[in-house]
């Protein structure tokens, strides 16, 4: 069920099967409806979190893919766009299945599934660790290269891409924070316009000082601005993570270029 795995409860307790020391289900909202968006998100984002994190500092990799669009998946579900970023999902914790310390429990429940199946997951796994493109080592270590080798410009990038993506991931976790605040306040003023409506029914006599109230109350303070300003900056570093990704690997290939002409 689409719907049920939007909710972020079913990635967040599979993951705690994978790797329960490190995946906890304490915090996760728990029997969501479609109307529960905002919970829906929060669990997501917590998910995101606990990637990241997972990635970062039991694998030692940093994730420098475009980072999942929760707020697609929880929004709607059922869209074309809200797949594509679960795609994304299941790629990561896909990774994590298999490099964690039971891996061998999935590696064998995997060579029981039909031939292409294993092509599908195989394909999947080479794909987020062979590309430079989704992540990268914390550690710089070009296969045994002589560090006097490599280039000081490679070194340079390696460092400030796993800088840019630090930077890109805290622009991102403000953007859903604040996002999240605005759905917040809409749904409280929604409530609050409700009730009025309804006591006003019972009365049948609303003032005109209640009403301009209403009318005149600002339904998104100042959270439109801030959140198109910290999507417009979260699509920058990801523009800039783009062409630095291109250089970084240029790099590499020139340095390992250089290394196989000299010996």
């Amino acid at each position: 069920n689409v719907f049920d795995i939007s909710s972020g409860d079913f990635l967040v307790r599979a993951l705690n099967q994978i790797c329960p020391e490190r995946f906890s289900v304490s915090r996760i909202h728990r029997n969501l409806s479609m109307e529960d968006t905002v919970p829906r998100i929060e669990n997501l984002n917590t998910l995101l979190k606990n990637l990241i994190l997972f990635y970062e500092e039991s694998l030692d990799y940093t994730i420098v893919t475009k980072l999942p669009d929760i707020r697609a998946i929880a929004i709607q579900p059922q869209s074309y766009i809200s797949h594509q970023e679960l795609a994304k999902v299941f790629k990561l914790i896909l990774g994590i299945a298999f490099q964690c310390d039971n891996r061998s429990i999935y590696i064998e429940k995997t060579q029981q599934l039909n031939e292409q199946l294993q092509k599908d997951i195989m394909s999947n796994l080479l794909d987020l660790t062979d590309s430079f493109n989704i992540m990268v080592s914390n550690a710089f270590d070009p296969s045994g290269v002589d560090k006097n080798v490599v280039d000081t410009q490679c070194l340079n990038l390696h460092v400030a891409l796993h800088n840019l993506a630090t930077e890109r991931n805290e622009i991102h976790e403000k953007f859903i924070r604040t996002a999240q605040e605005r759905d917040e306040y809409i749904m409280i003023q929604q409530f609050q316009q409700n009730s009025r409506g309804r006591r006003s029914t019972v009365s049948g006599n609303e003032s005109f000082s209640d009403r301009e109230g209403v009318a005149s109350r600002p339904t998104t303070p100042s959270y439109q601005t801030e959140i198109s300003e910290l999507r417009a900056k979260l699509n920058s570093y990801e523009d800039d993570m783009y062409v630095l990704i291109y250089f970084y690997l240029f790099s590499i290939f020139a340095t390992f270029s250089t290394y196989v002409f000299l010996f």
